[in-house]
């Protein structure tokens, strides 16, 4: 029986059909990998920023995790609240983009004191005395995957918008 299969093998039929399938495979199952390359990958635009789908992603996962955990066990967002979710998280990211390129705009900026002065009066970095702990604060830092520097501009970014939201 493979030898009887073998011998149509060697026709221009067999050979005709694998050519059509082959074509077939190369124009709809490569071809929307092909039709992807330089096509945008964000969502949203706010001057020179975009908005990622990782992050817009990573946004909406943190408002699920918020989300479910207010719910009761076993229950389960509907497609509805899922989509509000998906919207609050992007409307959240535009908002604090076009805020921070209105604070850099207008070079607004949050002195090293003030900076300094909030890290040490985060309850998370004290120590068993109850003031600022550097091992404490390294320790934090290494479990959530940030250095000091990374960390500091996050505070800084957030120091800045607060100012931002107070004036308006």
């Amino acid at each position: 029986m493979i030898s009887a299969f073998r011998s149509y093998l060697s026709t221009w039929i067999v050979r005709g059909f694998f050519l059509i399938l082959v074509v077939s495979f190369a124009m709809w199952g490569i071809g929307d990998v092909v039709r992807q390359i330089g096509a945008p990958s964000w969502v949203a635009k706010i001057g020179d920023r975009a908005i990622e789908i990782p992050e817009l992603d990573a946004a909406y996962r943190q408002q699920m995790n918020r989300l479910t955990q207010t719910m009761p066990a076993g229950q389960e967002p509907s497609l509805e609240l899922k989509r509000a979710m998906a919207r609050q998280a992007l409307e959240q990211l535009i908002g604090q983009a076009a805020i921070g390129q209105e604070i850099a705009r207008l070079h607004i900026t949050v002195p090293d004191a003030a900076l300094r002065q909030a890290v040490y009066e985060m309850p998370a970095f004290r120590g068993p005395s109850g003031q600022f702990d550097r091992r404490t604060f390294e320790a934090a830092l290494s479990t959530n995957n940030l250095n000091e520097g990374r960390f500091l501009d996050l505070r800084s970014e957030e120091h800045t918008s607060e100012l931002q939201s107070r004036q308006y």
